[in-house]
């Protein structure tokens, strides 16, 4: 199976904390990105929308409707290394 987008929701742990990358514009690369590059091909796309210390309420009202709004805009997927 291919898959053409990937957007992860989340806290802190989904966007990466404690998982350093300093090549990454936030400094972190955790376990989203890494599963979003191994699903990877020339039309995937990938948005991380993870916010540190938000809890499942937080995460339902405020990502869930950014996700939809920034799949469809393109954003590309960003690389570990």
């Amino acid at each position: 199976m291919t898959f053409q987008r990937f957007v992860a929701l989340g806290d802190s742990f989904t966007e990466g904390v404690g998982d350093p990358d300093a090549s990454l514009p936030n400094g972190v690369c955790g376990w989203a990105d890494r599963v979003a590059e191994a699903m990877a091909d020339d039309d995937f796309q990938y948005a991380n929308l993870a916010i540190r210390g938000r809890k499942m309420t937080g995460i339902i009202d405020e990502q869930r409707a950014r996700d939809r709004d920034e799949a469809r805009s393109g954003q590309h997927l960003r690389r570990c290394q």
